[in-house]
């Protein structure tokens, strides 16, 4: 909701990077919101607090812990005494003061957010409604985007958006209802550059970019940390991660996880020491516990829930693509939610893959909670370590198989140079649609009805725009209303593609 409140703002407008280019569809947690230096603060709180609640259950884990062998003084002398309940008060403390801490941060929150508006009149994150904020936005935003080269990556689209600053507008078109758009100023001159089907020259978009490399995919120049590949990196380490995990639970599993150097007191009243296998693994000395769930916290719950978000984002996309079916439910689906409504929705809409990565994802927090009983210990309930092992080698398999499963996903997502995330992404693959004109001036609510009941088809592919330019982009072909305006559009494009445009992109 982030950039919506930022929106909100009419009187002041706010700049593209906090608004419009920011990711409204994102799981995880933002470590640039920890920048105070943004003035964000309630995602700067928010930050804080997830990372304050991701750490409880490593902290948690440690707590306390159950020894077993320790002795007793008596007046018969030192004898085996039952298990012991040890508090670790420094961690218990520690776990204390995060919660508190957690407590006051999420009051400040509500204090912010109590009167925070948002300006909206319905749900806005589905393909739908942002066709309805765009369609009744200023034309100058419009053109603005379809300025923008079709296949710029996302730090090109950054560039071309620097400089521009955007709020809410609202419109009367009756009574009982407003209808919602998007005003834009300019507070720098724009760069331009010529059509990307008439070949580029020297122009550039400024600060020494040629517009040439924007289909190639060339980067601007920058520092060493801009060039790292952090996408196929993280998704690198994650997985050798997994197969370590995987692989020493499994082995701990097979070789025996009940031998560990533990103090016991014999019959002839000395300790003795047994075999020290496994030491790491060592359930009654802090750290195993704390090292494997902070783990799974920090590394692998967020990766399954950026994961699960992608695919979700993707789906309706996908299935628009292949045009074999009415895609009227796939533009009004709501594309926010968790892993446990998500999973559900998925199989009610047939979507199997997201729903095999929404139950992967919900794995994850059971492999959260399990993961803390298999380093092993002699005081606690017998053969807790052992199926807390195999179960979790069970999870770890199947997300193996998941991520084994991420290539073909990837290889079957259309080969767009932008992930839909943000309002200028999205709105990017519809700027140039015909069925957006027909919402103009027409509340959401209308909207939803219209296609909830209707039997117009839509699909999504490279094509041909109204504005003459071939792009990725959602459109419509039907009957009625929409067939009506498909019909009107392909009118305009035969009037356009005939007067190539120069000086048309930034």
């Amino acid at each position: 909701m982030e950039p919506f409140y930022q929106l909100s703002k009419e009187a002041t407008k706010v700049k593209a990077e906090a608004s419009v280019l920011r990711q409204y569809l994102q799981a995880g947690i933002e470590w640039r919101d920890l920048n105070p230096m943004n003035k964000q603060w309630v995602m700067f709180l928010t930050t804080i607090v997830s990372i304050l609640l991701s750490v409880q259950a490593s902290i948690a884990s440690e707590a306390m812990t159950v020894q077993a062998g320790a002795t007793c003084d008596t007046q018969n002398g030192t004898k085996l005494c039952d298990p012991v309940w040890v508090v670790n008060y420094a961690v218990v403390r520690g776990l204390q003061t995060t919660l508190c801490m957690a407590a006051v941060f999420i009051a400040i929150l509500v204090w912010l957010s109590w009167n925070r508006p948002s300006s909206l009149f319905s749900y806005p994150c589905s393909i739908a409604s942002m066709a309805s904020l765009l369609s009744n936005s200023e034309e100058e935003v419009v053109e603005t985007l379809r300025r923008i080269h079709p296949d710029a990556k996302d730090w090109a689209v950054k560039k071309m958006m620097k400089g521009t600053e955007f709020s809410f507008r609202r419109t009367h078109v009756r009574a009982e209802s407003n209808v919602l758009g998007i005003s834009i100023q300019r507070t720098e001159s724009a760069p331009t550059s010529p059509n990307p089907q008439v070949a580029p020259n020297s122009r550039s978009l400024g600060d020494g970019i040629d517009i040439a490399g924007l289909a190639s995919g060339a980067h601007i120049p920058g520092s060493w940390l801009d060039r790292l590949p952090w996408g196929k990196g993280y998704v690198a380490v994650i997985t050798l991660l997994h197969m370590a995990l995987f692989g020493v639970i499994l082995s701990f599993v097979l070789s025996g996880n009940d031998i560990y150097q533990v103090n016991l007191l014999g019959e002839d009243g000395t300790k003795h020491l047994t075999a020290v296998r496994w030491e790491f693994l060592d359930g009654t000395k802090f750290g195993p516990r704390f090292f494997m769930t902070l783990l799974v916290s920090f590394l692998f719950t967020p990766f399954w829930e950026q994961f699960e978000l992608a695919v979700r984002v993707m789906v309706p996309y996908r299935r628009l693509r292949k045009s074999n079916k009415e895609g009227r439910h796939l533009l009004t689906v709501y594309l926010h939610g968790v892993p446990f409504t998500s999973f559900f929705k998925a199989l009610r809409h047939k979507n199997w893959y997201h729903a095999f990565i929404a139950f992967t994802t919900m794995l994850s927090y059971v492999l959260l909670i399990l993961i803390a009983g298999v380093p092993y210990n002699y005081g606690q309930i017998k053969n807790v370590s052992y199926y807390s092992s195999l179960i979790s080698v069970v999870i770890l398999g199947i997300m193996l198989v998941a991520m084994l499963s991420l290539i073909f996903w990837q290889m079957g997502n259309p080969k767009m140079s932008r992930r839909p995330d943000t309002l200028v992404n999205t709105w990017l693959l519809m700027c140039a649609s015909g069925f957006v004109e027909e919402l103009k001036g027409r509340p959401l609510s209308d909207v939803m009805e219209e296609l909830n009941s209707g039997n117009g088809r839509f699909w999504f592919r490279k094509a041909t725009g109204v504005d003459g330019v071939q792009r990725w982009m959602v459109e419509s072909e039907g009957n009625g209303r929409w067939q009506m305006q498909r019909q009107s559009s392909t009118h305009l494009l035969d009037n356009t593609t005939s007067k190539p445009e120069q000086d048309r992109y930034y």
